[in-house]
């Protein structure tokens, strides 16, 4: 560990804080990372024998780190009206305990039996927003003062920015690869993905298979029924689809009503099958929008990887050749790529 320390001002006194935490926090991409640097470097911050770091999840406050021998449960919800944890969540207020066979809650209780006899929680704060708490305890009597509950809410505050940055990434992440209007994957989601295959394939031999699909006589439902009606039927579509794709495959809106599916460690008559059972999903789907049912059906092209492929697009291409046919050919069914 770094000897180098950073000083903070925190609760009207100066803590120092080791540069290889920060340094630490700073190379973090995901928020487990951030707990795991959290969870090695808190002995050594403030001595603590065991903690535990609770993240807010679904609405619920919910155990996601340990340091130390646990002693409740990873995914544990703490109440805010009979814990600690959960008050200060709650008031985002820290708190020391300098005595745990004081405590009244039934988790303080918890610690206090396990031979615990003072403790530290603190919330993970960043602006006006508190994502959890970081609670440590030690067995020694008033182990803990107001120095380490200092430092305690300056690390807290570190980790709070670090997953306030991941979780703003995440979310521009999302709005970059996402279809606002269906929630489905964009053009750009889907090449990657499809691009990530291609690597397999050439690596591991691993084959993949693309479907797409291009809604029939589209325009004459927009016509008819309006945009909100046409955006009625797109959404339905996504919702069947999802409903009925496999785990390792990936559904993406191109753009207007073009649809299209990557499947993975798929042969073409896999793919063809999956191909007419997705059509006939679509033919049988049913939209009620203003009083009205709207129906619609899909032509569909399914091409698969061949030896000497290079690209993702190159099967995006047979695909679509595929898909041209179908509409040629009388449209509401599935063609394969020559």
């Amino acid at each position: 560990m770094s000897c180098l320390v950073a000083g903070a001002w925190v609760r009207g006194m100066s803590v120092k804080i080791p540069m290889g935490l920060i340094d630490a926090l700073s190379a973090t991409e995901t928020r487990d990372e951030i707990l795991d640097v959290a969870v090695r470097w808190l002995p050594e911050l403030v001595g603590a024998e065991r903690g535990s770091i609770t993240v807010l999840e679904d609405g619920e406050l919910r155990i996601c780190g340990f340091l130390g021998e646990p002693i409740f449960h990873s995914g544990m919800v703490f109440d805010p009206a009979d814990s600690r944890v959960g008050q200060v969540f709650a008031t985002r207020t820290p708190h020391l305990v300098k005595d745990q066979r004081l405590e009244t809650t039934a988790a303080g209780r918890k610690l206090a039996e396990a031979g615990y006899r003072s403790s530290i929680c603190v919330p993970l704060l960043s602006g006006d927003y508190c994502f959890g708490t970081l609670n440590l305890s030690h067995s020694e009597l008033g182990y803990f003062g107001e120095y380490e509950m200092a430092a305690l809410c300056a690390v807290g505050r570190l980790m709070a920015s670090q997953i306030r940055i991941h979780e703003q990434m995440r979310q521009l992440n999302e709005l970059a690869y996402t279809d606002p209007l269906t929630g489905a994957k964009n053009r750009r989601a889907f090449m990657n993905h499809a691009t990530d295959l291609m690597r397999k394939f050439h690596t591991e031999g691993m084959s993949l298979a693309m479907i797409l699909f291009d809604l029939d006589r589209f325009k004459s439902i927009n016509d008819r029924f309006g945009h909100s009606g046409g955006d009625e039927v797109l959404r339905g579509v996504v919702d069947t689809f999802n409903a009925n794709i496999r785990e390792q495959d990936m559904l993406a809106r191109l753009g207007g009503e073009e649809f299209a599916i990557v499947l993975n460690d798929t042969s073409i008559m896999q793919a063809e099958m999956m191909a007419e059972r997705f059509r006939q999903l679509v033919e049988n789907l049913q939209r009620h929008h203003d009083g009205f049912d709207i129906r619609c059906t899909t032509s569909v092209g399914v091409a698969a990887v061949r030896p000497n492929d290079l690209t993702a697009e190159q099967i995006l291409k047979r695909a679509d050749a595929a898909l041209y046919f179908a509409k040629k050919n009388g449209r509401n069914r599935v063609e394969l790529a020559a």
